[in-house]
């Protein structure tokens, strides 16, 4: 089987095949020293500001109508970020009190103001891909996808 997927997606000038969700972690491997090549190079010829606008710009091509439910590689591999006013709601949803949820499930992020999850893969993510907090979209827990927590992609997006 093809490790890409079937699907293509179009950004200005350009058509990418997307890596089926599967196969994400083994495909990055192949090209560990080769993209490590590459960013070294970035860093030292490229200017920032710009190279930032135009990964943000690939970024929203390729994840306009990407389905978080596809793959949870997110909830998988990075920490979830709570935002403060979500956590009663979120305790409520598990049957326990806010204070509980917090200090078994929680760890205060120093630069935002939000929490993240103590463990990855994430607490929440059933063996099924769902989430035990409700609905299936990483966006109800993260409040962002995290895609855009990068702080490359926020900071173009908010300039």
């Amino acid at each position: 089987m093809d490790s890409l997927a079937t699907s293509k997606i179009s950004s200005p000038g350009r058509e990418h095949k997307l890596v089926a969700p599967e196969n994400v972690k083994s495909e990055a491997e192949k090209k560990e020293k080769e993209n490590m090549a590459f960013r070294t190079f970035l860093k030292g010829h490229a200017d920032e500001r710009i190279l930032d606008q135009q990964f943000a710009e690939l970024h929203e091509a390729l994840f306009a109508n990407y389905e978080c439910d596809r793959c949870r590689n997110c909830c998988k591999l990075y920490h979830g970020a709570i935002p403060q006013e979500e956590i009663e709601k979120d305790a409520a949803c598990l049957g326990i009190s806010q204070e509980r949820f917090m200090d078994q499930y929680l760890q205060k992020e120093l630069t935002e103001e939000r929490y993240l999850t103590k463990r990855k893969p994430c607490d929440f993510l059933e063996p099924n891909g769902s989430c035990k907090l409700g609905g299936t979209q990483a966006e109800k827990l993260c409040g962002l996808s995290i895609h855009e927590q990068n702080p490359h992609i926020k900071a173009t997006k908010t300039a």
